[in-house]
C-alpha cells in the first residue's frame, strides 16, 4: 500500500485507514466474533424459551450490522 497515492489523501480514507489499522479495532472485532460464535451455538441445545430465541435473533442482527460496518471501513480504508 502506497500512502502517497491520491486515494489515500482523501480525508474519509485517512480516518478509516487509521481506524482499521488500530490494534484495538482488531481486538474488538475478535471479541465480537467470539461472542457471536457463542450466541450461534446457544440456539442449538438445549431447547430455549421463545424470549431467549428472540434475544439471540436480535443479537444476530446486531452482529450482522457490526460485521457490515467492519467490511465497509476496511474497504474504504484499505482501498
Amino acid at each position: 500500500m502506497d500512502k502517497s497515492q491520491s486515494y489515500y489523501q482523501n480525508f474519509l480514507v485517512k480516518i478509516c485507514l487509521k481506524l482499521v489499522m488500530n490494534p484495538y479495532f482488531d481486538c474488538f472485532i475478535l471479541l465480537v466474533i467470539i461472542i457471536n460464535t457463542i450466541c450461534q451455538a446457544m440456539d442449538q441445545y438445549p431447547d430455549l424459551e421463545n424470549n431467549w430465541l428472540e434475544l439471540l435473533q436480535w443479537g444476530n442482527h446486531v452482529f450482522t450490522v457490526i460485521f457490515t460496518i467492519e467490511v465497509l471501513l476496511k474497504m474504504i480504508g484499505l482501498g
